[in-house]
């Protein structure tokens, strides 16, 4: 009986469930710019550009929606940013329009989210 209130008081308790932010994440932290083209470039590596187009997601995610970093890649992860993304805008050219100053032209933010959907990355 001890254990059941304890894992209810957990569970009621929001402290359980805390998210603990990065400190090199912020919601005011400039997101990094993605190279537009990367498979041109000599060397290409499709995990790099992975890599690199989720972790600037997330960050476009924390800054924009205003969502904590973490709640951005752990929870809603780029499933969850993509299918917010659609229902908001509905296609990558509005959502590229409504990137704020994200320090990307529109049509490469169209391309490089393309490009994600279409390659070897995590399917969105």
């Amino acid at each position: 009986m001890k254990k059941i209130l304890v894992l209810l008081m957990c569970i009621v308790s929001s402290s359980c469930f805390a998210f603990v932010s990065t400190s090199e994440h912020s919601s005011t932290a400039a997101c990094q710019v993605v190279d537009p083209w990367p498979s041109t470039k000599p060397g290409f590596d499709i995990k790099v550009f992975c890599d690199q187009f989720e972790e600037a997601a997330y960050c476009h995610c924390a800054n924009q929606a205003g969502l904590p970093y973490d709640f951005c890649k752990f929870t809603l992860q780029m499933k969850g940013i993509y299918k917010r993304m659609m229902d908001r805008y509905h296609n990558f050219e509005t959502a590229c329009e409504h990137q704020g100053d994200g320090g990307i032209l529109k049509q490469d933010c169209i391309d490089q989210w393309n490009y994600y959907a279409a390659s070897f990355c995590k399917k969105i």
